[in-house]
């Protein structure tokens, strides 16, 4: 009972009507039934989903970029390797991939560091199919065992300019780029 003897009793309906649809259809059992039914639906029962979500995502702690050469290669130069290495641990180990040999690869007194090395292109290769390029890349390994390889450069010796001196015929050179 509730003041002065009065129920205090209170009921609620909540009805939501839709436009176009008959009511007689929106009260059917059935029509509630396929209305919640629906997936997506504003009249769903909302789903809470209580787990938290765990997102973990690393950090580059180790990245190494091997510059290319822009100039023109001639066979016989000596080269300085330029690598860019970022790194939040010590370097541990440097190696080297690809035509190492062909390109008579040098290591700088410390060769457990990126700096300091260099090749020697070698000489021209007349032979027919000879390609006179060469590969190389290089990868660096940090005090976590973490590895990376940089990218593959290219290296391409210029053909030596050769002329016949007979003292009759005029010389012409004209250049041209091998791209």
């Amino acid at each position: 009972m509730g003041d002065g003897g009065e129920s205090a009793e209170q009921y609620q309906l909540t009805l939501n009507y839709r436009l176009g649809v008959p009511l007689y259809r929106q009260l059917s059992a059935d029509y509630v039934a396929a209305a919640h039914s629906l997936r997506g639906s504003r009249y769903d029962q909302v789903q809470r989903n209580a787990v938290p979500v765990l997102a973990f995502k690393q950090r580059k702690s180790l990245s190494v970029f091997l510059a290319t050469p822009p100039w023109s290669l001639q066979p016989g130069t000596s080269l300085a390797l330029k690598v860019q290495v970022s790194a939040r641990y010590p370097l541990t180990a440097v190696s080297w991939q690809g035509d190492t040999q062909a390109l008579s690869l040098t290591p700088p007194a410390d060769s457990g560091q990126p700096d300091g090395w260099s090749i020697i292109l070698p000489p021209w290769d007349d032979a027919p199919g000879a390609r006179n390029q060469y590969r190389l890349s290089v990868t660096v390994e940090d005090e976590k065992q973490q590895r990376v390889t940089s990218n593959w450069i290219v290296l391409k010796l210029n053909a030596p300019l050769q002329a016949a001196a007979d003292g009759e015929e005029p010389l012409t050179f004209a250049t041209r780029d091998g791209a």
